[in-house]
Formats: structure tokens, sequence, C-alpha cells
């Protein structure tokens, strides 16, 4: 419910507590069964006064890669969220197209 709501700062701290609370691959499995991955690619995709929510965001998938054999369950839809911003970010600014490049970076090597 947290990751619906209106107010950018409790979907910070939504996104920085899923963060914590994911350490295995199947906590990740969990989460995209539970769909999860689609509310924080929302979270990516917004361009508004929410940089911190962005960060996290990021943040949640870093955290998703370091996990040992979680890559193989990343997200298809944080995926395309990050190609896009990958594609359009340096042309529109965007502080995190350069996080973006690097995680996709990161699980390309993975596979």
């Amino acid at each position: 419910m947290s990751l619906i709501q209106e107010s950018p700062v409790i979907r910070l701290a939504a996104l920085r507590v899923l963060r914590h609370l994911i350490g295995h691959e199947e906590d990740v499995v969990i989460a995209n069964s539970v769909g999860i991955p689609t509310l924080v690619a929302r979270s990516i995709d917004i361009v508004l006064n929410n940089s911190g929510e962005r960060l996290q965001a990021i943040r949640f998938c870093q955290k998703i890669l370091s996990i040992p054999g979680a890559a193989k369950h990343f997200p298809i839809a944080i995926t395309r969220a990050l190609v896009s911003i990958g594609f359009d970010g340096q042309l529109e600014q965007d502080k995190l197209h350069r996080s973006s490049l690097s995680i996709l970076c990161q699980l390309g090597q993975r596979f």
C-alpha cells in the first residue's frame, strides 16, 4: 500500500524498507510474484520532485544484483524502465542516466 501513496516521502520510505528486507534469492522471487517490480518501475519512471524516491528505487535494483543468483530473477518491468532512461536520459539531462546504464551493464555481465 505504501508504494501507491500520493506522497513521495512515503514511497521513498517504502522503497528503503523493501531494499532492507530483500536479502535472499527467494525474497526476490516473492517480490516479483506480488507485483512489487511494477511499482518500483513506476517510481523510476516518474520524473517530478521525487529524486529521493528514484534514488531508493535504483538502490533497490542494485541490492537485487548484489544477491548471489538473484540476477536471473531481475524484473523485466524495471529493466524496461532502466533502458528508457538509458536511451533518453542524456537528452533529458536525467540525473539517473549513468546509474541506469551502470545497472544495465551489471545485469548484462550476469548473463
